[in-house]
């Protein structure tokens, strides 16, 4: 069966493993994407026509007149005017797929209304990787739940994919998306990557009952990330990751870290904090490799995860593999991974994670404990096998469809 992924990137986040996983796994399938970085036979980039052309000579005029902007995304016309499935005509890995499978569309190199003539001719898989699919054009909501009121606008339109267009056309997307998901339902099946955010679809404006869902949770590599050796120091270790993405929730270190234990040692991987640490620490780049990362798992005791908007988490789930203790926040399908005070800790506020963290941290072999039931969690329940197993399933039935 060949298998035709398409997705914004082949390197980044969580969706980009999840591709590459099942890219790697299928050695007949390819992946098409807006950029890619891998050089690899089975990874291709959507080609740039005369159309793509003149709007990268706008954007490098506008650059010079001082406005860092891209032409599309001011007029919000990213996921339009990219000739999409005339390019994927063109692609023989698309004239060979047997189904086609969607991830992150977001991104501007994907046209919405492409998804009408693929359907016409493939069978598709859609992942939901975050809530970009069932809004205007936000990759998440937070509380906000005008997407379940067919009410398109939330005050996020400055973050990422939207970034502040000068024109707002979120109503009209949501309607389109609407339109689209009705027309093309019998061809094409919804991914969740989690029971929150196929719940979100559910009760989302867009979504009609002649639409088909499956569930299916990323899964972990555990030949990769699993706990290598005994912890034996004395200290707790802990882990964080610094980002200055607003979604990512790194404000809250400076809340807790300075009314920590001056006795923990901290690794700070990514942007350094903006205040003093009297503890022992000591910062880190981001890290690429994946079996260096799960070395670097190996060598902590706790993860502080305060992401406010998740799908599931991957991150979390990497690093329970490894046998650590994660305190993560409770929200999307986090929940669903962690089980509070059994294979992790949720927690919905600093004050609650402080209280936890200087409750729990005085007891280490507790702590330790707690990751290696963590650790049997993702080994039974999330591992990259099962999920690779259920993706088979689902071509599978898929295919035996008319």
């Amino acid at each position: 069966m060949k298998i035709l992924h398409i997705n914004t990137y082949d390197k980044g986040g969580g969706a980009e493993t999840v591709v590459m996983q099942l890219l790697n796994y299928h050695t007949e399938s390819y992946l098409l994407t807006k950029t890619a970085q891998y050089k690899d036979k089975q990874i291709q980039e959507f080609p740039k026509n005369k159309k793509d052309r003149f709007f990268h000579l706008i954007d490098q005029i506008l650059w010079k007149l001082g406005i860092r902007k891209k032409f599309k995304r001011i007029f919000f016309l990213e996921d339009e005017w990219n000739d999409t499935y005339y390019k994927l005509k063109s692609n023989s890995a698309y004239k060979e797929a047997d189904i086609i499978h969607l991830h992150n569309l977001h991104g501007g190199y994907f046209d919405l209304k492409a998804l009408k003539n693929i359907a016409k001719e493939k069978k598709i898989v859609w992942t939901l990787h975050d809530m970009w699919c069932m809004t205007g054009g936000e990759a998440h909501t937070f509380n906000n739940e005008n997407y379940k009121k067919g009410i398109a606008y939330t005050p996020f339109v400055h973050q990422y994919p939207l970034r502040n267009s000068v024109i707002d056309r979120r109503q009209y997307f949501l309607e389109l998306k609407k339109r689209v998901y009705t027309d093309i339902a019998p061809q094409i099946t919804f991914v969740p990557v989690s029971n929150w955010l196929n719940t979100c679809f559910h009760e989302s404006y867009v979504f009609n009952q002649q639409l088909k869902t499956i569930v299916i949770y990323n899964g972990v590599d555990t030949d990769i990330f699993s706990q290598h050796q005994e912890k034996n120091w004395i200290n707790p270790k802990l882990l964080i990751f610094n980002s200055n993405n607003p979604f990512k929730g790194g404000e809250i270190f400076e809340q807790i870290l300075p009314f920590l234990p001056e006795n923990i040692e901290i690794t700070i991987i990514g942007e350094k904090l903006p205040f003093i640490l009297k503890q022992s620490h000591n910062y880190r780049p981001y890290i690429k490799d994946r079996k260096e990362l799960s070395a670097c798992y190996n060598q902590h005791d706790i993860l502080i995860f305060p992401s406010k908007a998740e799908a599931l988490g991957l991150v979390p789930m990497e690093a329970m593999a490894c046998g650590v203790c994660v305190f993560a926040s409770n929200v999307g399908g986090i929940p669903e991974i962690i089980d509070s005070g059994n294979t992790g800790f949720l927690f919905n506020n600093h004050v609650d994670l402080l209280h936890s963290l200087q409750e729990k941290m005085q007891d280490v072999h507790y702590i330790r404990s707690i990751g290696k039931k963590a650790s049997e969690k993702i080994r039974t329940h999330f591992s990259l096998q099962k999920m690779r197993e259920r993706y088979d399933q689902l071509y599978r039935s898929i295919s035996d469809t008319k």
